[in-house]
């Protein structure tokens, strides 16, 4: 949030910050809205993967899509979870070793690759779909 981090800023408070990405909404958009945002205010992060915990609202409103990454197992799921920086569960439409391509393309701002992945991958056209991704199903 913008206007967090000038208040932070104008405080004289050097701000730590953390972001998440692999939320089941995730799109080319929101990446590149994030990648955006932290050139704008020089932040340098490795966005964590989302990790969502039994008994929080994500993991309920997704725990058909997580479990059966895990045999259906709960235990299987809990007992694999460690470092947020590592991908343990993922909610989005893209595939693990491309949501683990992007985090690191997002962690070197490295928004012409991050270009040049998405129209090799998802051609004009795609984007609008992207963007609802219940067209998809």
């Amino acid at each position: 949030n913008q206007k967090a981090l000038d208040v932070a800023v104008d405080a004289t408070i050097n701000p730590i910050t953390n972001f998440m990405i692999g939320y089941p909404q995730e799109n080319y958009e929101s990446i590149m809205a994030s990648v955006n945002f932290w050139t704008k205010n020089n932040i340098r992060c490795k966005p964590f993967f989302i990790t969502p915990f039994p008994m929080t609202q994500l993991f309920e409103e997704q725990k058909q899509k997580i479990l059966a990454q895990f045999n259906n197992s709960l235990e299987e799921y809990v007992l694999s979870l460690g470092e947020a920086t590592d991908l343990h569960v993922n909610l989005t439409r893209y595939s693990d070793p491309e949501l683990i391509g992007i985090q690191e393309l997002m962690s070197k701002h490295d928004v012409e690759r991050l270009k040049k992945w998405h129209n090799l991958f998802y051609p004009v056209g795609e984007l609008a779909r992207e963007s609802n991704p219940e067209e998809l199903k």
